[in-house]
């Protein structure tokens, strides 16, 4: 049940006179009704409808009196962007691509339309917005705004900046409090970031076939290149990348369509998957990420599916839009899991939530 808030909708779009608590006022020639959304469910969609008009109606005034209803004056507002399935929004994405999760569960979101419009999004558990970093300049010539993210065991959030070739480390209230590559060019092109346990910060370069480490503190330690082809000990553009609990990195070797396990060296251990659209391999990976226990996510953008692997690479199961109802509708470009091993997956101009069963759970948009 929702409490505590109230909430104006437009008059045009629901008959709810009929409701008690629900009261109809008329301001400049439009109708709105007031009432207590604490008296829907959650489960309704008036309720639903509710939550949307309530972050998109920029002019409050509220009156609470004890034991009474609190009573919303609306005046008329902007009406909210739509996307092409006519689905109000309430984040308004641009295109999101990347998400981390923080010990509170909130998610941190890079998004972007790698023109002009560049921001980082703080959103809670429930899917509301709670801050938005503006930190990314437009640069010509270049792929701007952010794309990797990752979160540091001090709680500290990681992401790249494409336009200045950085990397920028933003407190959880989004102050910047440092950036590799500033002093002196460290990067020609980048791509993904991943924080290990111990603090030590990794970047991929997919155009230059490299790996850096950096320590905590930023400075350079170690560089992993490999020469461009499919042999064991060689890349195609590596990509999105994610530390493991016991140091070793899982890095989606994209031009390969494999994946790529690394040792704390450095040095290959095992890989898996491959090209093709069978089960265990990738017509076009669109990143990984990993659980509390270890395994392995991969979705695929153009078989609209994502794999779950197990430490070793053995496929254990697999979620598409082969069941009753279909998740993915331009996705999945990313995925990421949260502490209760719920998925999230960029799909358009929403990101889909759903369970390692293929249950959809909401979408963001």
């Amino acid at each position: 049940m929702i409490r505590n808030a109230a909430i104006a909708l437009p008059g045009s779009e629901y008959s709810a006179t009929n409701h008690p608590q629900c009261k109809a006022l008329s301001h400049a020639g439009k109708m709105y009704y007031i009432f207590q959304v604490g008296c829907f469910q959650e489960s309704s969609s008036l309720a639903e409808e509710a939550q949307v008009w309530m972050s998109i109606i920029k002019s409050f005034f509220f009156m609470v009196l004890p034991g009474a209803l609190l009573i919303a004056f609306a005046w008329p507002a902007t009406q909210p962007s739509v996307e092409t399935n006519k689905a109000v929004c309430t984040l308004c994405f641009y295109g999101p691509d990347n998400v981390v999760f923080d010990a509170k569960g909130n998610a941190y979101i890079t998004d972007s339309d790698h023109k002009s419009r560049f921001r980082v999004l703080k959103v809670s558990p429930e899917g509301r917005q709670i801050d938005e970093w503006r930190v990314f300049p437009a640069v010509s010539g270049r792929e701007s705004g952010p794309e990797g993210i990752a979160i540091a065991p001090d709680g500290n959030i990681w992401v790249t900046d494409g336009g200045r070739l950085r990397i920028l480390k933003l407190s959880p209230a989004g102050k910047l409090l440092m950036s590799i590559g500033k002093k002196a060019p460290l990067f020609h092109d980048l791509g993904h970031v991943a924080i290990d346990s111990s603090g030590y910060i990794y970047v991929s370069e997919g155009g230059q076939n490299r790996i850096q480490k950096f320590s905590p503190a930023g400075k350079r330690v170690a560089v992993w290149q490999r020469p461009k082809g499919s042999g064991p000990e060689e890349w195609n553009r590596p990509e999105t990348i994610t530390a493991r609990s016991d140091g070793s990195l899982i890095v989606e070797d994209w031009g390969n369509r494999r994946i790529v396990i690394l040792s704390v060296s450095g040095q290959t251990q095992f890989a898996f998957g491959g090209p093709g659209q069978g089960l265990g391999h990738f017509e076009n990976s669109s990143g990984l990420c990993v659980d509390h226990e270890g395994n392995i996510y991969v979705p695929d953008l153009k078989l609209h599916r994502v794999q779950k692997f197990g430490p070793a690479g053995k496929l254990l199961s697999t979620v598409s839009n082969s069941g009753e109802d279909a998740l993915f509708s331009e996705g999945p470009s990313g995925i990421a899991v949260d502490a209760q091993g719920n998925l999230y997956a960029p799909d358009g101009l929403s990101i889909v939530r759903f369970s390692a069963e293929g249950k959809l759970l909401g979408r963001w948009r």
